[in-house]
């Protein structure tokens, strides 16, 4: 009997097309651009081809059920969950495959899913941020065109812990102050599997690309920026559960923690699988070990990261202390480092070696925050009638052509254009 093809799509924009064959009689197809990985695929898939997943491209742990009758797994880097199974005209499922569509609630075993598939295009992107926002801290998602939106989750609560792996494509997610709430008291931690991260936090900016993870605080605005199809998990957990084991926890926000690293695999692999292994992490016997587990996992992460930080922890406190202080003072036209240094009374060498292991230094870093108070004032629908010379200079900046030259270096677009964008 002939092998019966199994048309389902698993990517946007085919590169090269390879095939793999399972011994049910399933044939699936997926399309991506490189083509070099040299990791072998589980029986009994039999490997077609050789598929690259740096750069990105693909998740190495999460693993998809095969359609047909046999029970086998096939790696998700192959995968893409959307459109649904058959949904292509003409398309023969194979052997034992069912033409079920997704539904927009599902529930496995403590695990619960919600899915942008049967939602009207339409109402998309605004379905997808109110879900988001019922899991985590409230933010404000954009996206692409609502045609061409999907977005996809699959969470469980674990004890204190909730666990979130989240497939879309390309959007970016903001925090601002008005998002930030008394009770918002929580740390987040984002596990990079398929394309990268631009997050943007307390003057910081890191690329977090595949296997790497990063800590960010729901207590302080932020973006977070994918410019292309992505998987990630995200970890929410009280911010008392890390402050008690992990010193000086605020010197580490938005920095990365490799996935290579000993620590950081352990941690990275652990997360991975209770997201592959949905039935077995969700046993009532395991939540409470599991949770002990991931908070030790990441504090030895994150202590990891702590040790190679260059300040000792009086030094990091006084940072974080000269940090608050500027954005108290951040519309003030005066502050600058003289000033700065005046107020704390330390020297002007010292503020600079505070901020020596920072991304930026300290003029650089007062004029970032500067920039990134005014950008969310020009996306703000409440001040829509304020020129943008009047928001730039009650902002601190003192030369209106100054600033539209340094927003332009800063976010690739002119004031003007990003408020239409951002209004329109």
């Amino acid at each position: 009997m002939p092998a019966r093809r199994c048309r389902r799509p698993f990517a946007d924009a085919p590169v090269r097309t390879q095939r793999l064959d399972c011994r049910c009689g399933a044939r699936r197809r997926f399309s991506r651009g490189r083509m070099r990985c040299r990791r072998d695929l589980p029986a009994p898939w039999a490997k077609i081809g050789e598929v690259d997943h740096s750069e990105g491209s693909f998740g190495d742990h999460a693993s998809f059920r095969c359609a047909g009758s046999c029970t086998d797994r096939l790696p998700a880097r192959f995968v893409r969950p959307h459109p649904p199974f058959g949904a292509l005209p003409g398309s023969t499922p194979c052997e034992g495959a069912t033409m079920q569509q997704d539904t927009t609630h599902q529930e496995t075993a403590g695990w619960q899913k919600l899915s942008t598939t049967n939602v009207d295009k339409a109402e998309r992107l605004s379905f997808w941020q109110d879900s988001a926002n019922t899991l985590f801290p409230s933010t404000v998602v954009t996206g692409s065109a609502d045609d061409d939106f999907f977005g996809s989750v699959t969470w469980m609560e674990f004890g204190e812990l909730m666990l979130a792996d989240f497939i879309s494509t390309a959007t970016e997610i903001q925090r601002g102050e008005e998002q930030i709430g008394r009770n918002d008291m929580w740390y987040e931690v984002c596990l990079q599997v398929e394309g990268d991260c631009r997050l943007t936090q307390g003057g910081r900016s890191v690329r977090v690309r595949p296997r790497e993870m990063v800590l960010y605080d729901s207590q302080q605005p932020y973006r977070m920026t994918f410019s292309g199809p992505y998987r990630q998990i995200a970890l929410k957990l009280p911010r008392r559960l890390l402050q008690d084991r992990v010193p000086c926890l605020d010197t580490l926000i938005a920095r990365q923690m490799s996935g290579q690293s000993l620590p950081g695999r352990f941690l990275f692999d652990f997360i991975i699988t209770m997201c592959d292994v949905k039935r077995e992490s969700a046993r009532e016997s395991l939540i409470n070990r599991l949770e002990a587990h991931v908070i030790d996992l990441l504090a030895t992460a994150l202590s990891e990261i702590a040790s190679e930080q260059p300040l000792s922890a009086n030094r990091q406190a006084q940072l974080a202390r000269v940090k608050a202080h500027i954005l108290a003072h951040l519309d003030d036209p005066g502050l600058c480092p003289a000033e700065i240094a005046r107020q704390q009374s330390i020297s002007h060498r010292s503020l600079y070696e505070l901020f020596a292991g920072e991304d930026l230094q300290v003029s650089k870093w007062i004029k970032a925050q500067r920039l990134e108070r005014i950008r969310r004032d020009l996306g703000d629908s409440l001040l829509s009638s304020w020129p943008i010379t009047t928001i730039a200079l009650r902002r601190g900046f003192k030369d209106f052509s100054h600033f539209s030259r340094a927003f332009r270096a800063q976010y690739g677009i002119s004031p003007r254009a990003y408020r239409k964008s951002r209004l329109s």
